[in-house]
């Protein structure tokens, strides 16, 4: 499984976003950040001046008013799928157990863990943007395999609402 990808690039990874509002926006910013759909709730709030409350998400209101470098949003951005792997599609043979993955995506590297699996993705976006060549199995790429793994991991902890301030000791 080292020479393609498993699954195409995922829809919601690449949506594209068009914003306007003349005189308030700047016009022509054309963005490559990252970004995510829970941008969109604090970019609006933003803009009405509430205050949104815990949210992972972050307005994308400094960037629209050329406030903000366009190319950097998000340092990295993570997905969730659910019953992602068919590999006996159109086989006609049994498909394995429902599975579930996560993307995990830096400006350099997507990241793609299917949990129960032995068998992920890792791809260096910048050598390899078509993602034609799997690092999952490289034994160079091991460390790097780590790495990943563990800011994903970091991540679904820090990506939930932390519920109530703790006002005491346990």
């Amino acid at each position: 499984m080292r020479r393609h990808e498993l699954l195409p690039e995922p829809p919601e990874t690449r949506v594209p976003l068009i914003i306007s509002w003349p005189d308030r926006f700047k016009a022509g910013v054309n963005a490559d950040g990252l970004v995510e759909l829970t941008d969109l709730a604090p970019t609006l709030c933003d803009i009405a001046g509430i205050d949104p409350g815990w949210t992972h998400g972050q307005s994308l209101l400094p960037i629209l008013t050329g406030n903000a470098d366009p190319d950097h949003h998000h340092d990295y951005v993570r997905c969730e799928f659910y019953d992602v792997l068919d590999m006996n599609v159109n086989t006609g043979r049994p498909s394995p157990p429902p599975s579930y993955g996560t993307m995990y995506r830096t400006d350099r590297h997507k990241f793609c863990v299917y949990h129960g699996n032995p068998y992920g993705e890792i791809y260096d976006l910048r050598v390899d943007p078509d993602k034609h060549d799997n690092l999952w199995e490289d034994a160079g790429s091991q460390s790097l395999k780590s790495d990943l793994l563990k800011a994903s991991f970091d991540d679904s902890i820090t990506i939930h609402d932390p519920g109530s301030t703790r006002i005491g000791r346990f």
